[in-house]
């Protein structure tokens, strides 16, 4: 059973002890692209579902690289809100040297 997400719920991200953004900002954020509300949409949402295709996910990448100074890469197996929050936190880790 899926339940929408609430601010108590929301851990950060952080990229060099700097906070990124919360769960339920990225919910927020990414509602604004989806045929849901905020208070509707939770992380396991398939994309397709609440009406995110490639090209609205390309846009919300740009909209985020934007508002956060940051590259994010989403991949092709990203099928859930889920997935593009996980690449929103691969994004966040700081770089280290090989």
């Amino acid at each position: 059973m899926s339940r929408a997400l609430n601010s108590r719920d929301a851990p950060t991200l952080t990229a060099q002890r700097e906070t990124i953004m919360t769960e339920t900002d990225f919910i927020t954020a990414l509602a604004e692209f989806t045929t849901r509300t905020p208070e509707t949409l939770t992380l396991e949402d398939d994309l397709n579902v609440v009406g995110l295709d490639s090209i609205g996910v390309f846009e919300f990448s740009m909209k985020l690289e934007d508002e956060l100074g940051q590259t994010i890469q989403f991949t092709d197996k990203v099928t859930t809100v889920q997935d593009l929050f996980d690449c929103l936190e691969e994004a966040a880790q700081p770089v280290t040297p090989r």
